[in-house]
């Protein structure tokens, strides 16, 4: 699984190996490439093996990610500047909706929007502030969830149905 932000121009491409790392590669804006960097040392609590990472960016050009690993969600942030800040288990911070599959992330409003497949769908929010919400059953919210989620990603929308 992969996933990618736009950092101040800059595109962040960032990779799980199949070793269960957590990469990032950089393109600057001027198209120059900065190759493969190993930041799963810079997670706060060891997370294992990573199966899947979400990206997104937040307010003063944050890079934020959250990565799956033996079920559940962890999360690791960069300022604009490059400095990295460990998060670490993200279920810890916010509350635990049970077991982690999937993760979709986006940046709205300078918040983190989080969703998380376990035996639901379910939400959570990071503010500018980095004080986290507590996991709501966004599932339940939307009037069930139509079989097995596969898959999961997400974005800021403009428009409302």
């Amino acid at each position: 699984m992969n996933a990618s932000a736009t950092v101040n121009g800059d595109f962040d491409l960032i990779a799980t190996g199949d070793n269960g790392r957590l990469y990032e590669a950089l393109r600057h804006a001027n198209g120059t490439w900065v190759g493969w960097t190993d930041l799963t040392a810079k997670i706060a609590g060891s997370p294992g093996t990573i199966t899947e990472v979400a990206a997104a960016t937040t307010t003063r050009g944050d890079l934020q990610l959250v990565a799956v690993s033996g079920g559940k969600l962890w999360h690791l942030r960069a300022t604009a500047a490059g400095t990295w800040s460990g998060g670490g288990d993200l279920f810890a911070n916010s509350s635990n909706p049970g077991t982690a599959t999937h993760v979709a992330a986006a940046g709205v409003a300078g918040a983190l929007q989080v969703l998380v497949t376990t035996n639901s769908l379910y939400h959570a929010i990071r503010a500018a502030s980095g004080s986290w919400s507590a996991f709501g059953d966004a599932g339940s919210a939307v009037g069930g969830v139509a079989g097995p989620i596969v898959s999961l990603a997400m974005g800021r929308s403009r428009f409302r149905a």
